[in-house]
């Protein structure tokens, strides 16, 4: 029988973390992305190239919309244009959400040591009926907080997980609202500072000749992830362990 190295035995290891924001999770996600740079760097690529061409497809649909109650004399647009503004921002913002979504569970799968490829960017679209609801829901709720900044501001915090929930955990809309809900209430406003910062961080490649951001991008992912390993600890009872459906050969 082998015997453990002095130094393991003198210095044990420290108890898990509990729940909570914690700021030095942002360099393990920079060296978790690290490790499997080029996996990460092509997936950054995929999201850029969808959220962008997805981003002129609804900015086109938009203008087709309102093109005829478009009024540059009138300082505020009609309810018209702010409910067709609404609805297809939502929509544009599900897609957008979704292919981070992938990323994350992406982020979890390299967590646990399970093997990554870059089409699980698109892990992300299941359930998305679910997800849909759950994202405009989060959305109306924030909107409506906007006239006081405050409660926004918590609810952008203690929702952050909803959209992902129905993906990863199979859950309905309402489910998915309460159980980010039930697990951030007591951190809303130091989640939402915290994904300030880390969004931040995340697109500080773009300094670097734009280039640098396909490495920095999935150090957002890679926070969520590592926070939702804090705040929904029992993993194995996740969707996520499902296996994947591997390619067939042709």
């Amino acid at each position: 029988m082998s015997t453990p190295p002095p130094e393991l035995t003198d210095h044990p290891q420290p108890p898990p973390r509990g729940p909570g924001i914690y700021l030095d999770s942002i360099r393990q996600a920079y060296r978790l992305v690290t490790d499997e740079w080029l996996t990460w760097v092509v997936t950054s690529f995929l999201f850029f190239i969808f959220t962008i061409g997805l981003f002129v497809v609804w900015s086109i649909s938009f203008s087709l919309l309102t093109i005829n109650d478009l009024d540059p004399s009138r300082p505020v647009m009609s309810p018209k244009i702010l409910t067709v503004f609404f609805f297809t921002g939502s929509g544009y913002a599900y897609l957008a959400i979704s292919f981070l979504g992938g990323m994350v569970e992406m982020a979890l799968r390299q967590i646990r040591s399970e093997p990554i490829l870059s089409r699980m960017i698109f892990l992300g679209f299941r359930n998305p009926l679910n997800a849909f609801v759950a994202l405009l829901v989060a959305l109306v709720g924030i909107f409506m907080g906007l006239t006081l900044l405050v409660p926004s501001f918590f609810l952008m915090g203690a929702l952050a997980f909803a959209p992902y929930l129905p993906s990863i955990r199979n859950l309905d809309a309402m489910d998915a609202l309460k159980q980010s809900f039930a697990v951030l209430w007591r951190h809303g406003f130091a989640m939402f500072f915290f994904l300030i910062l880390v969004t931040a961080v995340s697109l500080s490649g773009l300094l670097a000749c734009f280039v640098g951001v396909l490495i920095t991008l999935p150090i957002l992912p890679m926070v969520l992830a590592i926070h939702y390993n804090l705040f929904f600890p029992k993993s194995t009872e996740d969707f996520l362990y499902q296996p994947l459906a591997e390619t067939p050969p042709t």
